[in-house]
């Protein structure tokens, strides 16, 4: 090849290279630049995306926050007007509530819009069209250009929409930035109504003295304001059978509050039962200057003895003398029968008309440790727990233990335990359950507070192991006689120390002490209580009842004055704008809240359901949500418990006080 030929293939080698690259170029730039088209419409889909989800939110917040305030704009006017529907109201009163509602709900919402910084300045236009035949509408404009809608609709809607073109950075080379619009419907059949629940609060119960005289020795609780007590070994002179009411501190009648027991005598252990059915106390008595024991009854509500006021069931021949002048102790309920037992160890059955309905000997009878029928008196104490009766007698020479089933009207143990190392005894026997640390019945006992001694045997009839270290805990109770005992959920027993006026606390959980007060500290006055019998009124307050009818009450936890007091109501359901009704959350105000140390509520339905059981509202803040009501319930019942704060060793409040709950249907979005 020659050079010329040479040179010229070079060349045009070169150029075509050259070519190439220019080519190479040309596309790099193109992809480039559809690249970072691409990368600019990416940012602007993101910012797109999260002005949407803040679109939503908003849309979100405004439609629940809004058909609240239309809600309660509605609601105030028809409790103004005496109205419950929009069909009580004239045209003109509709025409006038819709647009001060709907003016409400729009303010409402262009609040929550201004509180995250955008203004809205312009003004807003309305379609009113008020229920139960059309739908309304209002619409503004915010400063930004953000467009908010608001529809109240036919089917009790409200929804929210907000609009606002999408924030545009790059994408503008290739589009034009979209129209974003999010919105959110929130239900008008949960109200999102207040409605007031008023209540009255009688002063704190925190011990006083009847007015009736003698030793009460248990007391009685019938309804929710009146105590009764029966007196016991009183000889027909004395104010014997006394009642008074809870909220006044007073007799329960202004002509007067004592019923003499006329020819009936009491013993040391009376376990009287007091039916909340029927308004009758009945009691284990013996007719004076008579042979006969058996059971009485005296009518609370007719304040005088039954009809038929008194059953003869067993013979007895142990004269007046006092203090042990009755041989019968009980009654027991079962299924609806009372039971009532003899000191040598028979049963008998009563029933609430007092007719007889069955006798029987037990396992204990013809045990030649027992007194006989008629000899000395001779406490039985008995713990019932459902069909059974756990029963410890007191004999001369130790005590004796042994069961009786009451469904199956027979012995439920083989044969008796007895318990030499109590020795005689008799007012200074206490008998209660034994506990595991877990709150299972698992034994029976008697403690001996005198020789601090004790015995116990398990419910299946085998003797336990001597609780020695409570024995050795109640020492100061040692005073010569006590009283009864009562449990607290299983896992604290209270103890009356009678003439020692301290009532001494035992801790199954941790088998230990768990407090020794006076009862004289626990009442108004610093009165020597000498405590003999309790029953527990509500959830934290267990009543006390001592010498010369002093009534008394301690919070088990801590043995505190329990400052108890008590009120029920009624609850109605909030009317919807759909004229439909609905429960919510009731609220009790911050300030009551500040007064109480506990509060707990219970609430029924008309039919029995319960709602809430003993609900702490410590625990919950002042709440009780009400949603597991039926809707077709019209009312629901209302109890508080409450146990106030004290000052200065005071209730902190000693007059009735009022207050107003909130009953608060929340709305919810719809799906």
């Amino acid at each position: 090849m020659s050079a010329l030929r040479a040179t010229t293939t070079r060349l045009r080698g070169r150029s075509h290279a050259a070519d190439d690259r220019g080519a190479i170029l040309v596309l790099s730039a193109l992809v480039m630049i559809l690249l970072l088209l691409i990368a600019a419409f990416a940012t602007d889909l993101g910012a797109w995306y999260r002005q949407g989800q803040s679109q939503q939110r908003t849309a979100d917040v405004g439609s629940l926050n809004g058909i609240q305030a239309y809600q309660a704009e509605v609601r105030a006017d028809f409790d103004d007007k005496g109205k419950s529907a929009w069909t009580e109201l004239t045209a003109a009163q509709r025409q006038d509530l819709e647009e001060k509602a709907m003016t409400e709900a729009l303010a409402t919402i262009i609040g929550i819009f201004e509180a995250s910084g955008i203004s809205v300045s312009n003004p807003p236009t309305y379609l009113i069209v008020p229920p139960p035949t059309g739908e309304s509408q209002a619409t503004v404009t915010a400063d930004d250009g953000t467009e908010i809608q608001i529809v109240r609709t036919l089917d009790a809607q409200m929804v929210v929409t907000v609009s606002k073109p999408g924030a545009q950075y790059f994408s503008s080379l290739v589009r034009d930035a979209p129209e974003i619009t999010r919105e959110s419907s929130s239900t008008l059949s949960n109200c999102g109504a207040v409605c007031k629940v008023p209540i009255v609060l009688n002063a704190p119960f925190a011990g006083f003295q009847a007015t009736g005289r003698g030793d009460g020795y248990g007391p009685l609780l019938y309804g929710d304001d009146e105590i009764w007590a029966v007196n016991h070994h009183n000889r027909g002179t004395e104010g014997d059978i006394i009642c008074m009411d809870r909220d006044t501190e007073k007799a329960c009648r202004a002509d007067g509050n004592h019923y003499n027991l006329s020819n009936h005598k009491t013993g040391n252990r009376p376990v009287e039962y007091i039916d909340e059915a029927n308004g009758k106390i009945y009691f284990t008595s013996a007719i004076r200057g008579d042979d006969r024991s058996g059971l009485a009854c005296f009518d609370v509500v007719a304040r005088a003895f039954c009809g038929k006021d008194f059953i003869d069931v067993f013979d007895y021949k142990g004269g007046d003398a006092y203090p042990n002048v009755i041989n019968v102790t009980g009654p027991w309920e079962y299924n609806g029968r009372l039971y009532i037992i003899t000191q040598d160890g028979q049963m008998a059955c009563v029933t609430k008309g007092m007719e007889l309905c069955g006798e029987w000997k037990t396992g204990a009878y013809g045990d030649t440790r027992l007194p006989g029928l008629n000899t000395t008196g001779q406490i039985v104490h008995g713990e019932q727990l459902g069909s059974k009766v756990y029963l410890s007698h007191d004999t001369s020479s130790g005590q004796l233990f042994h069961c009786w089933d009451f469904a199956t009207n027979s012995s439920c143990w083989a044969g008796v335990q007895f318990a030499a190392q109590l020795g005689a005894g008799g007012d200074d026997h206490l008998t209660h359950f034994r506990y595991d640390d877990k709150g299972n019945e698992i034994g029976i006992c008697t403690t001996d507070i005198i020789q601090r001694r004790n015995a116990c045997v398990n419910l299946a009839g085998t003797a336990q192991t001597e609780l020695t270290a409570l024995s050795t805990y109640l020492a100061p109770l040692d005073q010569s006689w006590g009283g009864d005992t009562i449990t607290w959920e299983n896992k604290l027993t209270f103890f009356a120390g009678g003439n020692s006026d301290r009532v001494g606390c035992w801790n199954w959980e941790t088998n230990s002490g768990c407090g020794i007060v006076k009862a004289s500290d626990l009442v108004e006055g610093n009165k020597t209580v000498n405590p003999y019998g309790f029953a527990q009124v509500s959830a934290q307050c267990i009543l006390g009842l001592g010498h010369n009818s002093i009534f008394y009450s301690f919070n088990p936890v801590g043995m505190t004055a329990c400052v108890d007091t008590e009120v029920e109501t009624t609850i109605k359901p909030c009317t919807c704008v759909d004229g439909s009704n609905k429960w919510g959350e009731v609220r009790v105000p911050l300030e009551l809240m500040g007064m109480v140390d506990s509060l707990h509520a219970t609430v029924t339905e008309p039919g029995g359901k319960v709602v809430l059981d003993n609900e702490d509202l410590v625990a919950n803040g002042g709440i009780m949500d009400l949603g597991g009501a039926s809707p077709a319930a019209d009312e629901l019942k209302l109890k508080l418990v409450v146990n106030a704060k004290l000052e200065d060793g005071k209730p902190i409040w000693t007059e009735p006080i009022t207050a107003d709950l909130e009953l608060v249907v929340q709305p919810t979005l719809t799906d």
